[in-house]
């Protein structure tokens, strides 16, 4: 732990916060995930490469397929500092400009808003980033209602519960394909990875339904929790933590 990357000043109200993370993070070092990412070839062999590409939207399809290169240091340099100010859902939150994520990598500190991330992680396109829509996209289910109505559509059994609801019981085994992609990756964990809770289920809702979900906001709020639940948990996201593009 002598890389400088990871010396944190205790002398510093703002970094001497980060130093029992990062501690936490090096201790468990050794529980960081293999990083997963979708494989075309693999839905070509499955006769289901069409079917997908038109069920997926761009940036959905630019989100699994980060498949690049992961450095331990600036991985647990990224989790240890990584704050991210939550918008209240009722309101109409400013994503494109608003600086919402605080960050510190290769010694040097960020602050971004949700756009800048979400074009970084490679979701949007420059392009994309002159669209007006693009973030007034929705960052979760309108409401209960529709998060159960979706799974009531789209599975068999019981009605949805957060905690219990398994991907098994999903119709369609090509979204039950997609769930384990996703579970392993923009979603990754490996606490009951058979369960379906609303995370997972808002990124099925963006595939089934084409629901126009904020894919920056989702990768956002997943960075503080991708680390797990408990000390025993395996630590995801690391794919994406190391994939903010070009130097800064």
């Amino acid at each position: 732990m002598n890389h400088p990357f990871l010396q944190f000043n205790p002398n510093d109200e703002r970094e001497a916060l980060c130093i029992p993370k990062r501690d936490a993070l090096w201790a468990r070092r050794g529980q960081f995930g293999v990083p997963r990412w979708l494989d075309w070839e693999v839905m070509q062999e499955l006769n289901q490469y069409d079917r997908l590409e038109n069920m997926m939207s761009r940036p959905l399809i630019n989100l699994v397929g980060c498949n690049r290169p992961v450095y331990l240091e600036l991985t647990i340099e990224f989790f240890a500092s990584y704050a991210y100010e939550k918008p209240v859902a009722a309101r109409r939150p400013k994503f494109r400009y608003k600086d919402r994520i605080a960050f510190r990598l290769c010694g040097r500190w960020h602050r971004w808003s949700v756009g800048r991330l979400g074009r970084r992680l490679g979701i949007y396109t420059r392009e994309d980033m002159d669209d007006p829509n693009v973030f007034t996209e929705q960052f979760t289910f309108p409401s209960d209602a529709a998060r159960d109505e979706f799974w009531a559509l789209n599975a068999v059994g019981d009605p949805y519960n957060p905690r219990m609801s398994k991907a098994s019981r999903l119709k369609d085994p090509l979204v039950r394909v997609m769930h384990h992609v996703f579970s392993h990756s923009i979603c990754g964990r490996m606490d009951s990875l058979g369960n379906c809770p609303t995370p997972d289920l808002i990124f099925l809702y963006a595939l089934v339904d084409k629901a126009p979900i904020n894919l920056a906001a989702r990768m956002a709020e997943y960075f503080v929790k991708c680390s797990g639940r408990t000390l025993s948990s395996q630590i995801h996201g690391e794919s994406h933590a190391d994939h903010r593009g070009g130097p800064y």
